[in-house]
């Protein structure tokens, strides 16, 4: 067949590349079913449309903690099951900013819940895990 070491590093790529995919997708998949749903009836004092929630402000802290740690932490790991924890990590923090925009902020501001959502989209993207293709020289993915 083939070489086993480089066929290994791209069964790890594409592990990689399968699970951030199915983080962007469930991301989309969650907001098209659960993101429309409004309680029934009135929820007492409607919200101050220029006033950000504080789980609005924590759903973009941690959409930018996840950035971080893509940026800081997986692009500095050599070790694989490192990179790919960490990986997992930064994902989980990006989703939750679009979970907070979908489920927690009140649906009467849907400008937030917007932001949120695209916000941890965008995140998600950024976090793409593009360095199992680009191969330099201190890599666990560069073939030897």
């Amino acid at each position: 067949m083939g070489d086993p070491a480089k066929e290994a590093h791209m069964q790890q790529a594409i592990m990689f590349w399968v699970v951030w995919f199915s983080i962007l997708s469930g991301l989309f998949i969650i907001a098209a079913v659960g993101g429309n749903t409004a309680p029934q009836g009135g929820t007492g004092i409607p919200p101050k449309p220029e006033a950000w929630s504080v789980m609005s402000i924590l759903g973009l802290a941690l959409a930018g903690m996840g950035v971080l740690c893509r940026i800081l932490v997986v692009s500095r790991v050599e070790a694989i099951q490192a990179k790919f924890t960490a990986m997992i990590v930064g994902l989980a923090l990006c989703e939750a900013c679009g979970l907070i925009g979908i489920f927690v902020v009140d649906y009467q501001l849907p400008r937030e819940r917007i932001l949120l959502f695209w916000v941890a989209a965008i995140s998600v993207l950024i976090s793409a895990p593009i360095y199992t293709v680009m191969k330099p020289k201190s890599s666990p993915f560069r073939e030897s």
